[in-house]
């Protein structure tokens, strides 16, 4: 058995034609067939049902088309997981932020990303927003957290602001007061696949911050 085989099959079933699939997957309609034929062989039961109009499962083709789609899901996840912490490698992360979240979200965020991918170096520098907006242009941080009073949002035309998080409790100064949050990157910079997953791992704290 082949995971080729159970991806033609699981197409067949959507398509009810070798040569759509054929088409889809740009495979010969006679490699697919033969596919198909050699897996049906090797299980010893059919799989499908040949018939004019095309191809219809069997009763066990059904419960085996399910069965196949919740393989190939598995492969994709087993894969994500790999292509994640092989393109995260050895990185580095600077992130700049602003001491109000230092000292509420950020903490939490680190735990659980470092449980993730110890292997990244991360550096979190605590700043004002003006001076982690000056980071970020200068290139001295990957990445900028900023929390500023609504409804004020980026007005910088280098910089690409996302925002995360609206709180009525977050402390500046020791005091509790409404803020807006956004992280803040780069205009038309990649930004790094060490980035995108904490900033991930961000919205999630964000989200039960509030709560």
């Amino acid at each position: 058995m082949r995971i080729e085989q159970l991806v033609y099959i699981k197409e067949i079933a959507k398509t009810g034609s070798i040569a759509i699939t054929s088409e889809r997957l740009h495979i010969s309609s006679q490699g697919i067939s033969q596919a198909i034929k050699s897996l049906e062989d090797e299980l010893g039961v059919n799989i499908f049902i040949r018939l004019r109009t095309g191809l219809q499962p069997t009763e066990v083709g059904k419960e085996l088309i399910i069965k196949a789609e919740e393989f190939l899901t598995k492969v994709e996840e087993f894969n994500e997981v790999a292509k994640i912490h092989s393109s995260v490698g050895e990185k580095h992360l600077s992130i700049s932020a602003v001491t109000s979240l230092c000292r509420s979200i950020i903490p939490q965020t680190i735990a659980s990303y470092k449980l993730k991918f110890p292997e990244v170096k991360l550096e979190i520098i605590e700043s004002t927003v003006d001076q982690i907006r000056k980071n970020v242009l200068n290139g001295d941080s990957d990445l900028g957290l900023i929390a500023v009073p609504p409804p004020i949002m980026e007005k910088n035309s280098h910089l690409v602001s996302t925002h995360f998080l609206d709180s009525s409790t977050l402390p500046v100064e020791g005091v509790e007061t409404q803020r807006s949050c956004y992280s803040i990157r780069l205009k038309n910079q990649y930004l790094s696949t060490a980035a995108q997953e904490f900033l991930k791992e961000l919205k999630v704290h964000a989200k039960s911050f509030n709560e």
